[in-house]
């Protein structure tokens, strides 16, 4: 998301970048500026891939990249888990050749798992359940580990933070009755 948000701020300071005027001109004509920041932002890309090998290698890895994990995000929130495990066969060079050393390890014991460990029902399993639907609605479903985190984990950490820290201030409160 960091690199992402600096190829921004280097192309709006580019030659590339539209002016207010051609912003004004295109607004008037479809309604919107989506049709002119695209044309040169793939000009601007164009000309840095053209100056830079490592621009052009690094661009290569976002555009490949960032459709797979907003694909990954879409197959757990509809529950597709066959579609899930291609994702995660993808994925596993890419973590390794971006250098992701804990999501590489994650990808390769999951395809390890669908791939070699788990038994052919319990393959199934996995797949029919890689999420939890909460609110019975389509398209809203949490990952096990996402559901994990979010409503056993995070409830279990506050609780024991402010159980501790009351604990703290009885402690406190004790000492200071006690001189």
């Amino acid at each position: 998301m960091v690199l992402w948000r600096l190829v921004s701020l280097q192309f709006r300071i580019s030659e590339d970048f539209p002016s207010k005027e051609d912003f004004d001109e295109q607004l008037t004509l479809p309604g919107n500026h989506n049709d002119i920041l695209l044309k040169s932002f793939k000009q601007w890309l164009s000309r840095c891939a053209e100056q830079d090998q490592s621009f052009a290698y690094t661009m290569q890895m976002i555009d490949l990249f960032a459709p797979l994990l907003e694909g990954m995000n879409d197959v757990i929130r509809n529950g597709l888990g066959t579609t899930r495990e291609a994702i995660w066969k993808i994925l596993l060079p890419i973590f390794a050749q971006l250098q992701f050393q804990n999501y590489w390890m994650e990808a390769l014991v999951h395809v390890v798992n669908f791939t070699a460990v788990w038994p052919i029902a319990f393959r199934e399993m996995m797949r029919r359940n890689c999420s939890i639907s909460l609110s019975g609605k389509e398209g809203h479903d949490l990952a096990m580990d996402e559901f994990v985190e979010e409503h056993l984990v995070k409830p279990l950490k506050s609780y024991v933070t402010a159980h501790n820290l009351v604990h703290i201030i009885q402690l406190r409160t004790y000492k200071c009755e006690d001189v």
